[in-house]
């Protein structure tokens, strides 16, 4: 087995991990050649992917030594994956985006999330782009546990209906924003405490 082959085997096999961007090229390249060291047959292809935000590899020898050894190999890389973002490979972590898990630095996550803002005329912005006004807010709901919360609006429960989620960037910030008088009553105290405990 020469240096050459092994190049030769990593580039042609990357191109079979589905992922989604090149931030886990290097690390997939590793583990490529770790395979070809552990014994991997250079002819056979490596699959891969992405899935709930970590490194998935599938392969299957006879050979169960060999086996075992690749097992160790992508366990090692599917914990390295779950700490190096997606997109460009620097330090990252499982992250959540709508309802899909990734892998992603801060920077990376920021451009994907919507961040919550609320400005001085108490618009809410998703993005850059008003949703909605809190003076319009005739209703609001919210979870047992506080991580959803869901703005009306209207006077009907579908017109004007807005979602958030505690995974949002500044979520805690609109919650504090809307008057507790338009909180169901018996959550106006817990959610009163919330915020007079973090002052």
């Amino acid at each position: 087995m020469n240096k050459e082959g092994i190049n030769l085997f990593v580039e042609r096999n990357l191109t079979n991990f589905s992922v989604n961007s090149t931030g886990w090229d290097d690390l997939i390249r590793k583990l490529l050649f770790e395979f070809a060291i552990a014994g991997w047959n250079l002819e056979h292809r490596v699959f891969g992917k992405e899935k709930f935000g970590e490194l998935r590899c599938y392969t299957y020898s006879e050979d169960e030594t060999l086996n075992n050894r690749l097992k160790n190999i992508k366990d090692k890389y599917s914990k390295l994956s779950v700490e190096t973002c997606e997109i460009c490979g620097s330090e990252g972590k499982m992250r959540t985006i709508g309802s899909w898990q990734t892998t992603l630095c801060l920077n990376h996550f920021l451009e994907q999330q919507p961040v919550i803002e609320v400005d001085d005329q108490q618009n809410v912005k998703l993005n850059n782009k008003t949703v909605l006004n809190i003076k319009n807010v005739v209703k609001v709901d919210v979870e047992y546990d506080l991580q959803k919360l869901w703005l009306y609006t209207g006077q009907n429960d579908w017109e004007g209906k807005k979602y958030f989620s505690w995974q949002e960037p500044n979520y805690y910030l609109l919650l504090k924003t809307i008057p507790i008088s338009i909180f169901p009553k018996d959550r106006q105290g817990e959610i009163s405490m919330l915020f007079q405990s973090l002052n």
